[in-house]
């Protein structure tokens, strides 16, 4: 499943949440953000693989922005989105 985000805060939050210790992993749970567009053309096909890939691997966390969400823009900004698709991957 992908969890859908706007925000530099809601990120932040869930990588922080993500990077605690748990006993089956002591380093924490792997993160995966996926900056895209719904009208890139460079984005659309690379969706269904994210979505195929986020339900393949059910101990990680997936997470996605669209530019097209209310406040991605600045979001996109911040995480300095400069090709799209871009993807950012946190663990520990």
């Amino acid at each position: 499943m992908v969890r859908d985000f706007s925000l530099l805060e809601d990120l932040e939050e869930i990588v922080q949440l993500a990077s605690q210790p748990i006993p089956e992993r002591p380093d924490g749970i792997v993160c995966v953000a996926k900056y895209t567009s719904t009208t890139r053309k460079e984005c659309i096909p690379t969706e269904q693989e994210y979505e195929r890939i986020a339900r393949r691997n059910p101990a990680t966390i997936f997470l996605r922005c669209y530019e097209e969400y209310e406040n991605a823009h600045l979001l996109l900004g911040q995480v300095n989105v400069a090709i799209w698709p871009t993807y950012d991957i946190f663990y520990g």
